[in-house]
């Protein structure tokens, strides 16, 4: 019965705040994610959760140099709470198809571990988010769904669906949501970023577990992308290794960092100066090493200031005594007012007509540049790709490692289906040499119509990759016999 009579206090409580005006307090440290909301009645009722493996052991008040007790402490879980998980899967990338089997058996060593107050589901994404199986389905649905899942997307829009699994997951109803988000971390959105996905998540109250899966050592960096989304939701974050393996410690405890912290209310007492404003509440957790403390100011409701009675007092009758009417003389126009009407507009049009003038002699100039005078002496090649179409484009190899593909990420990219995200690589090596390297191509890339994972390539080597085909050179074409060199779609030399 004191559980019982706990929990009810605590509920009453909540449902009285509800008619109250409620300010909103959200406060992310790297120590404890804190959610208030205070009413106009000294009433403030908070939720937190130690984002450290480490318990609380007591929690302090502190407002106007007083300590004030709090009630209705409880912690999570309770009998009552339920968790939601949402495992999210990037199965974008036909060459990543072993990352998604090992996924698939990942989820499977997640499922066994859920408590009863855990309910997942499980989506995938690559173009567009498909929820595979909604939260609430049953252990072997989930498993049974993450098997059938392939790699067959061919463009990443990592932050769009990032922030629709978030929002599926808002739906849930659930006192605590989570994540689990596996990516290479290879964002390809042009019209999304990172902090929309941060805003939807602190708005939605979802906590972001991201796992990165790199194919190599050189991609890794796009993991940064997805360790920054759990900083800042309050997530972890979990890199595998090389094989694809994820730590036992996580294998073993996956929801350590959300099934914890709890609830609790502060009265603040009527007895408070409500004549300062916004007092500052200062919440101090006690763990088992360094205190973990929080500041805030509080809004408190203002005094009700009643006027002292009064007797009344007879006022003098008004008279209104008629005012006399004055009449200007009309004025003429002075000279000033003729400047002012024509001489200042004429100047702007003659101003505006002279920046025209100077932005088309400009724009002529720029055309010559393009037109007439381009020269590689500012951009030094390395080597030369030559399409070998009619268009007979000539590509420089600026930098000692080129990347092809069909992200924006790549040196060189080429906007073509049959081309892969991350498709070769062209590196110059110290000795002079230039070596290509297949880097899990869907195609394949072919030189002189072998198949190759990596070959040293030699003046004059037809390189297949996809539809598109390439002559190496280390020679420039003679700029007045050929035609101008396409420098649309590299990126500058870094």
């Amino acid at each position: 019965m004191t559980r019982l009579y706990k929990y009810s206090l605590f509920a009453q409580a909540f449902c009285f705040l509800l008619t109250l005006p409620v300010y909103a307090i959200d406060i992310l440290t790297d120590r404890i994610d804190l959610k208030c909301s205070e009413s106009n009645s000294f009433i403030i009722a908070c939720s937190y959760r130690q984002l450290e493996d480490q318990s609380i052991n007591d929690i302090t008040a502190i407002i106007q140099g007083q300590d004030h007790v709090i009630s209705n402490h409880s912690t999570y879980p309770s009998s009552d709470s339920i968790t939601a998980i949402l495992f999210v899967v990037d199965t974008s990338d036909p060459g990543r198809q072993d990352v998604i089997e090992k996924n698939a058996s990942q989820i499977s060593g997640l499922i066994e571990t859920l408590q009863p107050h855990h309910i997942a589901g499980l989506a995938s994404f690559d173009k567009d988010l498909v929820v595979r199986a909604p939260i609430g389905s049953n252990n072997n649905t989930i498993v049974t769904a993450a098997a059938s899942l392939e790699a067959s997307g061919l463009t990443t829009e990592l932050y769009r669906n990032a922030i629709k699994a978030i929002e599926v997951l808002g739906r849930a109803n659930a006192d605590r949501k989570v994540l689990f988000l596996f990516s290479d971390g290879q964002a390809e959105d042009m019209a999304y970023f990172h902090e929309d996905v941060i805003n939807v998540a602190r708005r939605q109250g979802v906590i972001i577990n991201t796992l990165g899966f790199a194919r190599s050592t050189a991609l890794s960096v796009s993991l940064q992308t997805l360790r920054r989304l759990s900083e800042e939701s309050g997530g972890i974050y979990v890199e595998a290794d090389t094989n694809y393996d994820l730590p036992n410690s996580f294998i073993s405890r996956p929801l350590v960092n959300s099934d914890r912290g709890g609830r609790f209310i502060v009265n603040l007492g009527s007895s408070m100066d409500v004549t300062v404003d916004q007092p500052e509440l200062t919440l101090r957790f006690t763990t088992t090493t360094q205190p973990i403390t929080v500041s805030f100011p509080v809004k408190v409701p203002a005094p009700e200031i009643v006027p002292p009675p009064s007797q009344p007092v007879a006022l003098p009758p008004v008279i209104n005594v008629p005012q006399p009417t004055v009449v200007m003389p009309s004025r003429e126009p002075e000279y000033v007012d003729y400047l002012l009407w024509y001489g200042v507009p004429g100047a702007l049009f003659i101003l505006i007509l002279l920046t025209l003038f100077t932005l088309y002699m400009l724009s002529k100039k720029e055309k010559h540049i393009k037109q007439g005078n381009v020269t590689y002496a500012e951009v030094k090649p390395l080597a030369y790709l030559v399409s070998q179409d009619e268009k007979r484009q000539e590509f420089p190899v600026t930098t000692a490692t080129w990347r092809i593909g069909r992200s924006q990420d790549n040196e060189m990219t080429v906007d073509d289906s049959s081309i892969s995200r991350r498709h070769a690589e062209i590196n110059r090596e110290s000795n002079g040499q230039f070596i290509i390297y297949d880097r899990g191509s869907t195609n394949g890339v072919y030189v002189n119509d072998n198949k190759i994972n990596k070959h040293v390539l030699s003046e004059g080597d037809i390189i297949e990759i996809g539809d598109i085909f390439l002559r190496f050179t280390e020679h420039p074409r003679d700029f007045q016999l050929g035609e101008d060199t396409a420098m649309m779609q590299t990126r500058a030399p870094g």
